[in-house]
């Protein structure tokens, strides 16, 4: 059972999130082009649009940087076999569109 965050929590996790991070963005779904998308991930801050080039170097909060290392792939379906024999369609592997590469040293960022 998850603990349930506390504001203090919340708040702590905002301002580590909120750090800036400079690197290059790639597009690895079309190289050369570009991605716009918003995003907000806490209460306290604004939905702010974000656009990013193929290639080029950008400075943004840590919290956009994770969310495009790990939430920009899509499922690529393939029939599988169950422990039966019996076909279904199941997840053959996860192909990223895209990627924030730092240039700072971090683990997580």
């Amino acid at each position: 059972m998850r603990q349930k965050l506390t504001e203090e929590d919340l708040r702590k996790m905002h301002k580590e999130d909120s750090k800036a991070v400079t690197g290059i963005f790639r597009n690895l779904e079309s190289p050369g082009g570009a991605l716009k998308f918003s995003f907000r991930k806490y209460k306290y801050d604004p939905t702010e649009t974000y656009t990013f080039e193929d290639g080029k170097k950008y400075t943004v909060p840590k919290m956009v940087a994770k969310h495009i290392n790990s939430n920009c792939y899509y499922d690529r379906q393939k029939w599988l076999l169950d422990a039966q024999g019996n076909p279904y369609q199941g997840i053959d592997k996860k192909v990223k569109r895209y990627s924030f590469e730092s240039l700072e040293f971090s683990e997580d960022a």
